[in-house]
């Protein structure tokens, strides 16, 4: 799936002829040609799943992934705060990188900042660290009941810690003024540029509210979009049915699902597990929607002809979702919307030839278990780990369709990180394999980077042949063969014809 010692030709945004080459990648479009000399060419990346706004985002307010205590976030926010109106916002705070491990507590965020409302979100964004002036304005109190699919945490006396999981984040969230239309424009247009210098052509967007869609649209009709975009637009509480969308489809701008959540994450705990927390017995998470909640929202959505996409993390969340498509193919039969389940990261053995039986596409995140693996051994303990726990091997001999992304924000955008870790499971300074049985090879590696998403989303690109749209991207090293592909650098990308990036 990567070429070199070729020339393409390109017309009206397509490949038009591939021949021979003798020194590298020639480009041909009209009557210019580009060399790129001991250079190899490959399809356009998709990530299947991200949060494009997100990582825009990241680069303008205040993060705390860098930081290695509370203390350190505390004096991070004090040195350089974000903004949104009176609240002090941030995001990327991850316990399990500390010196000291452990959720966090408002006894210090109160000291630094006793009357401004703080609300730090986690890593994952399943969790947010608030302080007690936070408490206060959401009305939240030792006699505040946990909401339905979240948890307010408490001391032992039962008054709020100051940490929110899941949708109690909302009870407080929902009172911070919005990012502007100019400021997410901005976010998006970094992003877009973040993601064409590491080779991604396409996204997969997810969770899209209405007010992003509008946006969208706005930033397409102004041919301000650079990659192409497929959204999964927010659907947890009816919000597309709401705001009246439809799918739709063009060049770049694409509304092709539904985006629903059926439980947490691993890292606040809150991810659906068939078995006790191995490190907080008597838990077993959040499920924030059952199977015939799921199966309900899901049928009004392909009624209306959007493909679905269920969060599901946890073994008890994934089975959940297989159990709500096992309803809707059991009352319409065979349908071509599309049925997802993203991050399918724990999975009951038992319940793996179910995706094929169901026709489940499975998007997973390779990079998470590099950034996850530790924290995930904790929380399920070594058994269910190995049985369960990132099944990628498993799910692709059980036929099973594979498509991967990134889940950026929270990770890194940089695809060939997520490459690597689909090769090695191992982190990049090295360590522990943990079940290197579950290894994909290069080849399906990369088709479920490429060709396997596009297919997802119906759109011909992913391939370097002939009457595909002309998305490519131009390495310095053949990534079909590198041992060290996480070090690939991007030399150029083409997107529709059009040279979008070049690194020289």
């Amino acid at each position: 799936m990567t070429l070199s010692n070729i020339k393409i030709e390109l017309k009206d945004g397509l490949i038009k002829s591939i021949t021979p080459f003798d020194e590298g990648v020639c480009v041909v479009t009209g009557d210019t040609g580009t060399v790129f000399r001991n250079a190899y060419v490959s399809p356009g990346i998709t990530d299947s799943h991200c949060h494009l706004w997100g990582l825009g985002m990241m680069q303008k307010i205040l993060t705390f992934d860098d930081c290695k205590s509370e203390k350190d976030c505390i004096e991070k926010a004090e040195s350089q705060p974000f903004y949104r109106s009176n609240w002090i916002f941030g995001r990327g705070w991850n316990q399990e990188n500390w010196s000291k491990s452990g959720l966090p507590t408002l006894e210090l965020l109160d000291k630094a900042f006793p009357d401004k409302p703080c609300y730090f979100i986690r890593v994952d964004g399943h969790a947010a660290w608030v302080n007690s002036k936070a408490l206060e304005i959401a009305g939240i109190s030792k006699d505040t009941k946990d909401p339905v699919g979240g948890a307010i945490l408490r001391y032992d006396d039962g008054t709020p810690n100051g940490v929110l999981v899941d949708s109690a984040m909302l009870l407080a969230e929902k009172l911070i003024p919005d990012f502007s239309d100019e400021q997410y424009q901005d976010f998006i247009s970094i992003a877009q540029d973040l993601c064409i210098e590491t080779g991604i052509t396409a996204v997969h967007d997810m969770d899209v509210s209405p007010k992003l869609v509008e946006i969208f649209h706005k930033m397409n009709s102004n041919n301000e979009l650079k990659i192409r975009v497929f959204s999964h637009v927010s659907a947890q509480n009816d919000e597309y049915i709401d705001a009246g969308i439809k799918p739709i489809i063009s060049e770049f701008f694409n509304i092709v699902g539904i985006k629903l959540f059926s439980d947490g994450a691993l890292g606040s705990r809150g991810a659906a597990l068939l078995s006790d927390y191995a490190d907080d017995d008597g838990n077993r998470g959040l499920l924030i929607f059952d199977k015939m909640q799921m199966a309900e929202k899901a049928e009004i959505a392909i009624q209306q002809g959007f493909d679905i996409a269920i969060h599901a993390i946890g073994d008890r969340a994934n089975r959940e979702v297989l159990d709500a498509y096992q309803i809707l193919r059991e009352k319409f039969g065979k349908f071509s919307n599309k049925l997802r389940i993203e991050h399918a990261q724990i999975v009951a053995e038992e319940d793996i030839p179910r995706f094929r039986e169901l026709n489940v596409i499975a998007s997973v995140q390779p990079i998470h278990y590099i950034g996850d693996e530790k924290m995930a051994l904790a929380r399920l303990g070594r058994e269910i780990f190995d049985k369960h726990g990132y099944p990628w091997q498993k799910l692709l001999k059980n036929g099973v369709e594979i498509i991967a992304g990134s889940d950026f924000p929270i990770e890194s955008h940089n695809p060939f990180l997520g490459l690597s870790a689909f090769l090695t499971r191992q982190n990049l300074d090295g360590g522990e394999i943990q079940n290197p049985a579950e290894r994909l090879n290069l080849f399906d590696a990369i088709k479920s980077y490429t060709l396997t998403p596009a297919k997802v989303v119906n759109s011909s690109t992913g391939l370097l042949r002939v009457g595909y749209k002309a998305d490519f991207v131009i390495t310095n090293s053949n990534i079909s063969s590198k041992s060290q592909i996480h070090e690939t650098s991007v030399e150029a990308v083409y997107l529709g014809g059009e040279m979008k990036y070049s690194r020289s």
